[in-house]
């Protein structure tokens, strides 16, 4: 079954678990950058000095971008064998390459949706990580002073 639509889909599969992985990688750096952050805000706001009320601020704009990371997407995965039954039944004479022709088509949708998806949760993690920047640059010149 050496095809170039069967090596099409083969490809494709391993991009979508490629996105995948890529997914949680970053919910795992959204939940690290959340305990970073809120490691020492409670001892700083405790003084109620000026730079730990914005270390407070940029904790709040950081834990917001990392939630939304965290929060479910409508990211797909899979590819359910129903969906191509349907689009063959009517089809007489259909082959394998056929098959697998269609599932790459619906297979590449996917993986641009995603990709799309990906790249706007990355954005919002490296904003939460530069708002995690500030808060320590805050919290660093709050003990200076």
């Amino acid at each position: 079954m050496d095809s170039i639509e069967h090596l099409m889909y083969e490809l494709r599969q391993m991009a979508l678990a490629e996105q995948e992985r890529r997914l949680a990688s970053q919910r795992v750096s959204a939940n690290s950058a959340i305990i970073a952050a809120s490691v020492a805000v409670p001892v700083f706001i405790s003084r109620g000095t000026g730079w730990a009320l914005v270390a407070l601020l940029f904790y709040l704009l950081c834990l917001a971008g990392c939630v939304w990371v965290l929060m479910p997407h409508d990211f797909v995965f899979a590819f359910l064998s129903d969906e191509l039954l349907v689009d063959r039944v009517h089809e007489n004479g259909a082959s394998l390459d056929d098959a697998y022709i269609a599932i790459g088509m619906r297979l590449q949708r996917r993986l641009r949706a995603n990709s799309a998806k990906l790249a706007s949760l990355s954005a919002m993690l490296t904003i939460s990580c530069i708002m995690l920047g500030c808060e320590i640059s805050a919290l660093a010149l709050d003990l200076v002073r």
